[in-house]
């Protein structure tokens, strides 16, 4: 027996197993069950290209690090360290990001449920004030590495529970920021295909997050 807590309440129905099996489709298609279909990527089979971009940028801090941390201390080890003073934060020990991995000492044993350890992304999104899709970005540019494909709406999916939208390819959520500033504004059609106007003949555009909310509920 345990005890659960509503957050939010909507009028949208329940999912079913059948609508999250259409996130992927080779569960269905193979009889793989959910968690068979999403067991991260081994070695062998490729890193995903997230892992991919956090391994890159641990290979080569000195694109990146400086940026985010201007009094960053070089180390021997070809890494950095950034003192609890620099982060302006009233603790001992020190932020360390190594070749072999990110740890921040300071909050390791602060009841962090990473025990402070941290990838270059996570770094970027708290310390460079930036949301996912802005720190994945920001990343490439300064690794000077382009991106493996393209980001478009097709490759998201509403899920409406949560108000967060799964990134098909990586099967992560993102939240609204972040797809709308990867995606741009969607031109609002009418059935025919030709663009809605707005009370001043301007064209209407909506967020990608409207839009796939939208398609989320049309399709139930």
């Amino acid at each position: 027996m345990f005890l659960t807590r509503i957050i939010e309440a909507n009028e949208c129905e329940p999912y079913t197993a059948d609508d999250l099996a259409d996130l992927v489709p080779a569960a269905k298609a193979n009889g793989k069950n959910y968690f068979e279909a999403h067991k991260p990527l081994s070695s062998s089979s490729g890193a995903s290209s997230l892992d991919s971009l956090n391994t890159a940028a641990l290979a080569n801090m000195a694109a990146w690090v400086p940026e985010i941390f201007p009094d960053a201390q070089p180390t021997a080890a070809g890494g950095y360290r950034v003192s609890s003073a620099s982060l302006g934060r009233d603790l001992e020990e020190d932020l360390s990001l190594h070749p072999e991995g990110i740890k921040d000492f300071g909050i390791a044993d602060q009841g962090d449920p990473h025990e402070g350890r941290r990838t270059p992304i996570d770094i970027v999104i708290e310390y460079g004030k930036k949301d996912h899709g802005e720190a994945v970005t920001w990343l490439r540019e300064r690794l000077g590495l382009q991106e493996a494909s393209g980001v478009s709406l097709d490759d998201f999916r509403a899920y409406m529970p949560q108000h967060c939208y799964i990134f098909v390819p990586t099967r992560e959520a993102w939240p609204a920021s972040s797809v709308n500033n990867r995606i741009p504004p969607v031109l609002v059609v009418d059935t025919d295909g030709k663009p809605l106007l707005d009370e001043k003949e301007k064209k209407q555009y909506i967020a990608p997050s409207a839009w796939l909310d939208k398609i989320g509920r049309s399709s139930r």
